[in-house]
């Protein structure tokens, strides 16, 4: 008895019967109805569940991720602020002392 694939991937839907008698092997066509249908179900449920075992692990790891970035991102947007005040002190000081603004992304920071 070997198992044969069910036209939509589940293993095991369709069974068929090898006999050999002097070589020659008769088998079960295709329009036999399923013996086990549950077999399709249960490989379906195991996919899912393993997807969203998957996703839950993914979603923790990018958790821990985003937590040890947090404090370096901090860290970089404060010492660019401190350059673009240093920036506009520095220019404001080539043009006779006028108040600068630094204009662009950088402000939505």
């Amino acid at each position: 008895m070997f198992a044969r694939h069910h036209p939509h991937g589940c293993a095991g839907m369709y069974i068929m019967w090898a006999i050999a008698d002097e070589g020659d092997a008769d088998m079960v066509d295709s329009t036999t109805p399923p013996l086990f249908p549950s077999l399709c179900v249960w490989r379906a449920v195991m996919i899912l569940a393993n997807r969203a075992l998957d996703r839950r692990v993914k979603r923790v790891e990018t958790r821990e991720q985003l937590a040890g970035v947090a404090p370096k991102l901090a860290t970089t947007i404060a010492g660019v602020k401190e350059l673009q005040v240093a920036v506009q002190r520095d220019l404001s000081t080539m043009f006779d002392n006028r108040v600068v603004n630094i204009l662009g992304d950088i402000n939505t920071i």
